[in-house]
């Protein structure tokens, strides 16, 4: 069963299902123009406090290369929708499944530093870094 909300489309089924972090659900998406997006659904109280947050995120689309973009947003009578940019992995994840060597870890923790001050120079700062939350999209690694 497809679902459409505002311009966004997704079938709220587990088997989209990317991550169940608590209650907030993330579902691979894809947006009117056909980007696949990563899509967050959030209890509609929890969306209502994230509103004006998610209003400067949308506005400032910085462009940085180590910081994850929203997309775009919604919501319907139950649930709000974040679309954000569609990664591969996130650190956890990418730790536990690949093992990366010491050279990869050393870019990993350089990029992380690089979004981190890329928002920092927008005055914006991220209250729950943990390492599900860092994700990590294709990576480039040069042979040592």
């Amino acid at each position: 069963k497809v679902t459409r909300v505002g311009g966004l489309i997704f079938v709220p089924d587990e088997r989209f299902q990317i991550a169940l972090i608590g209650q907030t659900e993330v579902l691979l998406g894809l947006r009117d123009d056909g980007t696949e997006v990563a899509i967050k659904k959030i209890s509609h109280s929890y969306f209502k406090k994230l509103q004006q947050e998610l209003k400067v995120f949308l506005k400032l689309r910085f462009n940085s290369l180590h910081v994850v973009q929203y997309v775009d947003s919604t919501s319907d009578k139950n649930f709000g929708y974040i679309a954000m940019q569609l990664c591969e992995f996130n650190l956890d994840e990418y730790i536990k499944q690949r093992q990366p060597a010491d050279s990869e870890r050393k870019i990993i923790a350089r990029e992380f530093l690089e979004g981190l001050k890329d928002l920092h120079e927008k005055s914006m700062i991220h209250r729950d870094i943990k390492p599900c939350n860092v994700f990590i999209g294709k990576l480039l690694f040069l042979s040592d």
